[in-house]
């Protein structure tokens, strides 16, 4: 019996791209991750408009994507690369994106999917064509709408196509997003034991593995996804897709994604131009879609003081998230970190240990003193000293 007709795919091999190397070998692949989460000192704060590099100066990219930056500008400050204000006016949108360019998918899918929040997704990735002059194809838009997988997985396929075949997203892409992370989880081995912290090397091993079978995921579930991402030649990348893209997209969607409510549902975008607004834990702005539903927004908080002039526009990543999880998932460390605090046992000079019953009892003992106070002329109480 003659063995049946098989398709041969040629596969189109990419260059890997790598994490920026720890060691400053000359052998080593050198790529910049974003300035803007450095802990170094950064070079002097420098308006977008004075540079001429497409390296610094998105706005080339911003024009194609039809961003505005009404009351802001791209530059660069102590946290390196971020946006900062040019007007007090805390009436004016500080960068305005359009919804039919952003990058979107809704955290609900599968049974609990909201079809209005769907429906409104789907229209932005249609509006698409207005502006860039193509939409995503329907295998993409149902993955990123509909599939029940995570929402960093889903928004880092619409940045993969978007990157591969929409020319402005690419230029974008290029000039702005970084080209590699410092994100704990994508570290070496060997940069895991230099930590000298099993909790948080474990974290970090547990997320690559993660990740690493995400891709795996789309590679055998969702077949016409690739196929998509690989069409005409692979788009401007110029191959298939690999495993190495697919972990830069999604690290571009831990570090770059906001959330905001679309229809009175949670979603999670990447929005050029909004994107470029450094972390603080002290945020300054507000976000999110506007009241006519056509614009993402990022507005000065009118809770904050009005701004100074070069203020640097801020926003929070997470009001609970610790050092660890920063590092984890974004590359960086908050030395001001409100999370981060350190367990100190403290001894006074010639007292001794004692047993947690005993200082039980002893606060006890306190609020029953309290509660009997106003029995006495002076609110007294005695200090029992441990012996030497």
């Amino acid at each position: 019996m003659a063995a049946p007709a098989t398709s041969h795919h040629v596969m189109r091999a990419c260059p890997v791209a790598r994490r920026r190397a720890s060691s400053s070998s000359s052998s080593a692949t050198t790529t910049t991750a974003r300035p803007r989460r450095t802990t170094t000192t950064p070079p002097p704060r420098a308006s977008s408009s004075s540079s001429s590099s497409s390296s610094t100066d998105p706005s080339a990219a911003s024009l194609a994507l039809a961003i505005e930056y009404p009351a802001s500008a791209p530059g660069d400050g102590d946290r390196g690369r971020g946006l900062f204000t040019t007007s007090s006016d805390v009436s004016a949108p500080l960068v305005r994106t359009p919804l039919s360019v952003v990058l979107c998918v809704p955290e609900a899918t599968g049974p609990a999917a909201n079809a209005a929040c769907a429906d409104a997704v789907r229209a932005m990735y249609a509006g698409w064509t207005d502006v860039l002059g193509r939409s995503p194809p329907p295998a993409v838009v149902d993955f990123v709408v509909a599939a029940e997988a995570p929402k960093d997985l889903r928004i880092a396929i619409a940045l993969m196509y978007a990157k591969r075949h929409v020319p402005a997203w690419a230029a974008y892409a290029s000039d702005v997003m970084p080209r590699a992370y410092e994100s704990l989880y994508l570290a070496t081995e060997d940069e895991l034991r230099e930590l000298q912290d099993e909790g948080v090397a474990r974290m970090a091993a547990g997320s690559k593995a993660n990740y690493a079978a995400g891709w795996t995921h789309v590679l055998e579930n969702h077949p016409d996804v690739v196929d998509a991402l690989n069409a005409e030649g692979g788009g401007s990348v110029g191959c298939d897709a690999t495993q190495e893209e697919f972990d830069w997209a999604r690290a571009t969607a831990h570090t770059r994604a906001m959330g905001a409510p679309v229809k009175n549902q949670p979603c999670a975008f990447i929005v050029p131009g909004v994107d470029l607004a450094n972390h603080s834990f002290w945020p300054n702005t507000r976000y999110g879609v506007s009241q006519d539903g056509t614009r993402f927004e990022l507005r000065w908080d009118p809770a904050s003081p009005p701004p100074e002039p070069n203020s640097e526009v801020l926003i929070c990543y997470g009001e609970r998230m610790p050092n660890a999880l920063l590092m984890l998932h974004y590359g960086f460390l908050d030395p001001k970190n409100p999370n981060d605090a350190l367990d100190v046992q403290l001894m006074i000079p010639g007292a001794r240990r004692l047993r947690a019953i005993v200082v039980a009892d002893a606060g006890r003992a306190l609020e029953e003193a309290r509660s009997i106070s106003h029995w006495f002329p002076y609110d007294r109480v005695g200090v029992v000293d441990a012996d030497p």
